[in-house]
């Protein structure tokens, strides 16, 4: 899975790491969830502890977007068998199915092509009735990927604000307030589209606190925010907007245009939602790997937030503190955290969330004990082609602070993490379940993970 772990791996603690990070992705990989929490069985449907009665339903269609979109489509599609009609799935990441068809979209950013199949799950949600059960996928990525501009804002104008979005340094919850209100599909309107079916809304969550309303910006799930939250968001970060888009949001302010449907709403009544994945998925397995090679794996959090520098320096205190004092956690010790951090750039930058955290730790990092690993579980962090980076004391040496320094502040890590062969490659992994750090402490006598562990053995990708 990780491309270059056999060149970034040159220490026994840093191939521990990216040990724990493959086991992280691997459980939270699309194929893996849906045989855990999905079976067919004498005619019934069962997600997790629930049953879905196939019989009932003269059309069964499968219909989402997201980055793990396409991958759950196709291990959904193997378990239904001839059951499934037909469906319609937007990705980044298409794979081959026979009745599903797959829709190639882009990320972090929407593309024209997004809009293609979107069109395409809308028409089959308004031909869906009272016996047609729809299977929804929604999986992180699928904010962009999931793009039908309102009526009056234009595709480009779409991508512009979507953009600047992102580079405000807003928490995704408030980025994603926005988008559902310049789109026709986002924030529960597409549960509106598919009633009176009966919809079961499958979640691979990528954000903090599982909101299944903020994954792919909710298209079935109810919505609590309005226009005017959305107006207020744009203020509050002085988010430029082209004047179609000040238009529309300002209408629905005024009345003018139909709200997102809220938790009331009838279109919900028929609406089931399941979690199947998590960061914690991702959290539990890398514990798990940890602790199979005998040391000790504590999940400090699951929902970190916030600037990924200063996350980074408070988890490296933390680091410190296991070390000096030997609390909260005694070494040698795995320290587990997921969520999602954010970088606010004012102009231009190459990097990440989690390139961004790997390199204001090893800023401030001058132990030889601690290695520090963090990735985006989806294979792309922030505009970059790699997935995180792992970096230790060796990363920034004395005479590369002020490089590394410089660096950081113009939200450049790719470049200086790149130079130090210290960034993670894994490319696509077909999951997104958001971030995943992982902080190795060993204790002073250097004691290492069992030896049965990865340094016998190849990267799967080899």
């Amino acid at each position: 899975m990780i491309t270059n772990k056999r060149t970034i791996g040159d220490t026994h603690s840093k191939e521990f790491v990216l040990d724990c990070i493959e086991a992280g992705i691997t459980a939270a990989h699309p194929k893996q969830i849906v045989e855990d929490t999905i079976s067919v069985e004498d005619r019934i449907l069962f997600v997790e502890d629930h049953e879905y009665q196939l019989d009932e339903y003269d059309n069964v269609v499968v219909v989402g977007a997201g980055n793990a979109a396409g991958r759950i489509s196709q291990a959904i599609e193997s378990v239904l068998g001839d059951t499934l009609t037909s469906g319609a799935i937007v990705t980044d990441d298409p794979v081959e199915c026979e009745i599903i068809e797959m829709y190639r979209g882009t990320h972090p950013l929407p593309s024209r092509a997004c809009v293609n199949g979107v069109n395409c799950i809308q028409s089959l949600l308004d031909d869906s009735h009272g016996q047609t059960l729809v299977i929804a996928v929604s999986a992180g990525g699928g904010s962009a990927l999931l793009s039908l501009p309102h009526r009056g804002i234009g595709f480009d104008e779409l991508r512009a604000v979507t953009e600047s979005l992102l580079h405000s340094g807003a928490p995704i919850d408030e980025i994603n307030v926005v988008r559902k209100h310049l789109s026709q599909v986002k924030g529960g309107q597409l549960a509106a589209a598919a009633y009176p079916a009966t919809v079961v809304n499958l979640v691979l969550c990528d954000v903090v606190g599982d909101d299944i309303g903020t994954v792919a910006s909710g298209p079935f799930a109810p919505d609590s925010s309005s226009f005017d939250d959305a107006l207020e968001i744009i203020g509050r970060y002085d988010i430029p907007v082209p004047p179609s888009v000040h238009t529309v949001l300002e209408q629905g302010e005024l009345g003018a245009l139909k709200e997102t449907p809220c938790q009331s709403n009838d279109v919900f009544e028929r609406v089931h939602h399941h979690v199947i994945g998590s960061g914690e998925t991702a959290l539990h397995a890398a514990r798990k790997m940890a602790t199979e090679r005998g040391i000790t794996a504590e999940i400090l959090s699951s929902q970190v937030e916030g600037e990924a520098s200063e996350a980074a320096k408070f988890h490296l205190s933390v680091a410190n503190e296991v070390i000096q004092s030997k609390e909260p956690f005694q070494p040698p010790v795995v320290i587990l955290s997921g969520g999602e951090t954010t970088v606010t750039i004012e102009d231009s930058g190459n990097g990440g969330p989690n390139q961004e955290f790997c390199l204001s730790a090893a800023i401030h990092l001058n132990n030889p004990d601690i290695t520090v690993g963090a990735v985006d579980t989806d294979g792309i962090d922030g505009n970059a082609d790699v997935a995180g980076a792992i970096i230790d004391s060796a990363t920034v040496g004395p005479d590369d602070l002020p490089s590394a320094r410089e660096h950081l502040q113009k939200h450049e890590s790719t470049g200086y993490l790149a130079s130090k062969n210290a960034t993670v490659k894994t490319g696509p992994t077909g999951t997104n379940v958001n971030d995943l750090r992982v902080i190795y402490i060993q204790d002073t006598a250097g004691d290492s993970p069992s030896v049965n562990s990865a340094h016998s053995r190849k990267p799967k990708s080899e």
